[in-house]
């Protein structure tokens, strides 16, 4: 008897602790899944109105001389890299900018002894059918208000870029 009553005592121990164990807890879809976007950028060609050549590139510059003002400073500043002679792009200041929420954000781009450039892009936050990402980031409405500018496209580029040549 005693027996009898150990082995039912087992029996439902195992039962239970195999029904626990076996309950597979409903997760969702997005889990593990990466969510974020690719960092919007713009792309600039300064080019001198006279001489038509490149700034960037004729006047040897880096990012220590060319400085970004936001006119309004609690948005984040951009961050921006100057492409060198090993990138297709050679001489083009890339804006990198955060994902800082839908807006306008007007800025100016101080480059070097040649000229500031005013501009602003704006950002807008756009419903997705993605349940793991119901919505996302969109830049339009960049403007140049302070010089010439064209947009022009460069076949090397892979990715999206919003890229600009301005006169100064």
């Amino acid at each position: 008897m005693k027996t009898k009553t150990y082995a039912l005592f087992m029996l439902i121990l195992l039962v239970t602790y195999l029904g626990f164990s076996c309950k597979k807890a409903e997760r969702s879809p997005c889990e593990g899944l990466l969510n974020e976007s690719q960092p919007k950028q713009i792309g600039f060609v300064f080019v001198n109105k006279q001489t038509d050549e490149n700034i960037i590139i004729a006047n040897k510059l880096d990012t220590a001389v060319i400085k970004i003002r936001s006119a309004n400073i609690v948005k984040s500043y951009p961050k921006m890299i100057i492409n060198n002679d090993r990138n297709p792009l050679n001489g083009t200041l890339i804006l990198i900018i955060p994902e800082t929420g839908e807006g306008d954000y007007p800025f100016s781009i101080d480059v070097a002894n040649f000229g500031r450039v005013e501009l602003s892009y704006s950002i807008n936050q756009i419903k997705s059918n993605d349940i793991c990402k119901p919505y996302y980031y969109s830049m339009s409405s960049i403007e140049v208000k302070s010089h010439p500018f064209e947009y022009f496209e460069n076949e090397h580029i892979l990715g999206r870029k919003n890229l600009l040549k301005i006169l100064l």
